[in-house]
């Protein structure tokens, strides 16, 4: 086994290496920089409307741009079906009990057998939602399709027939968020919809703080890496043979 040796110039050629790449570094971060600068613009100078229809319904007349508003949705109306009411849309998936069989095999060479294993499950057999026509967003009225919030959460569980069942998921009347929404062409783009969130927080979590760190985390495990590697090679070349 060859000992690991160091030589003086392979430390003076990696520390060339270090430094252009330190160099390098800087001017790719500054990049990001800039980039998410002009990205986290979007949000950072959004105008923030807290609960002010008359604010909200001016950011839509005068096709504002980037917007934050908090506020609460509410349905007009409720969707219903024969089992569920009182809500502001509701996802009804019908599964079957389903029979199944699979091949199981145990052990190798002569001790391998296999056998025949039954097994049940439900399986997806259609879906149906049933909502409201329109819902109301800071005395802002909206097509429920054109609103992008979309949570639903587990109601309940009903038979509905030999090895049916219907599984219910449900949206309910009324949620309060932070809808962050590009006005444009007196319509909504790129929204999302945030239950529960104020608008600070929504905000923090669309902009982006740490890319630099993780920019130099990433960059300088690779250049340690790099530098490592180099001086592991047999680097004869970087030696004087001519005594």
């Amino acid at each position: 086994m060859n000992d690991f040796e160091v030589t003086f110039r392979e430390v003076i050629f990696s520390i060339g290496i270090i430094g252009l790449a330190l160099m390098l570094g800087i001017k790719i971060a500054d990049a990001i920089d800039n980039h998410m600068r002009d990205k986290n613009a979007v949000y950072t100078k959004a105008v923030q409307i807290d609960n002010d229809s008359l604010q909200f319904n001016y950011v839509f007349a005068t096709d504002y741009g980037s917007t934050f508003a908090y506020g609460t949705l509410s349905a007009i109306g409720e969707a219903k079906d024969e089992n569920v009411s009182g809500v502001m849309s509701i996802r009804r998936e019908l599964e079957r009990y389903t029979k199944h069989h699979r091949t199981v095999c145990q052990g190798e060479g002569k001790n391998r057998h296999c056998h025949e294993e039954t097994y049940w499950t439900w399986d997806h057999q259609k879906t149906d939602v049933f909502s409201v026509a329109n819902v109301l967003f800071i005395g802002k009225v909206f097509r429920f399709g054109e609103f992008p919030y979309r949570d639903y959460d587990y109601y309940k569980t009903i038979p509905c027939g030999y090895h049916l069942r219907y599984v219910y998921h449900t949206m309910p009347l009324q949620v309060s968020g932070t809808l962050f929404a590009i006005i444009d062409n007196h319509r909504m783009n790129k929204a999302e919809f945030k239950p529960g969130v104020t608008i600070d927080k929504a905000r923090d979590a669309y902009v982006s703080v740490h890319h630099r760190l993780v920019f130099w985390i990433i960059y300088m495990i690779l250049l340690i890496a790099g530098v490592i590697g180099f001086v592991s090679l047999e680097n004869d070349w970087l030696e004087d043979k001519r005594y």
